[in-house]
C-alpha cells in the first residue's frame, strides 16, 4: 500500500548541471565519456572546430620543430648585398691577375655561430 504523500517538501523539477547546461546525463551517464557524448550531441560544430584548432596547433608546432632542426622554412638570403661587375671592367682584370698569382680568396662560411 502506498500513500500519495510527497517524499520531501521541496523537489527539484529542473536539474542543474555543473559543466554543460543542456546535457542529458540520463541518456549517457555522467562519466567523462558520457559527457563527451552529450557534448557531441548538443554542439557537434564546436567539437569539430576545437578538433581542427588542436590539429592546426599541433601541426604548427611540429613544423616549427622541423624548421628548427633543418632550417627549411627559413628563407634567408645567402648574402645581404652583391657586387656586379661589367665584363670589360678593369677591376675584373686586376682581380683575375691577383687570383691567378695568389689563388682565390677563402670561401666564407654560411653557418651561423
Amino acid at each position: 500500500m502506498s500513500s500519495q504523500n510527497p517524499q520531501s517538501m521541496i523537489t527539484k523539477l529542473i536539474p542543474v548541471w555543473r559543466w554543460f547546461k543542456q546535457t542529458s546525463p540520463e541518456k549517457y551517464g555522467s562519466t567523462p565519456v558520457g559527457m563527451l557524448k552529450n557534448l557531441w550531441g548538443e554542439c557537434s560544430e564546436v567539437v569539430l572546430a576545437c578538433g581542427l584548432g588542436v590539429f592546426g596547433a599541433v601541426g604548427t608546432y611540429m613544423m616549427f620543430l622541423e624548421d628548427k632542426k633543418t632550417g627549411q622554412m627559413s628563407n634567408r638570403a645567402y648574402k645581404d648585398h652583391y657586387t656586379v661587375y661589367r665584363p670589360n671592367d678593369p677591376a675584373i682584370a686586376r682581380l683575375k691577375e691577383e687570383w691567378y698569382a695568389n689563388g682565390a680568396p677563402p670561401m666564407t662560411s654560411t653557418k651561423l655561430e
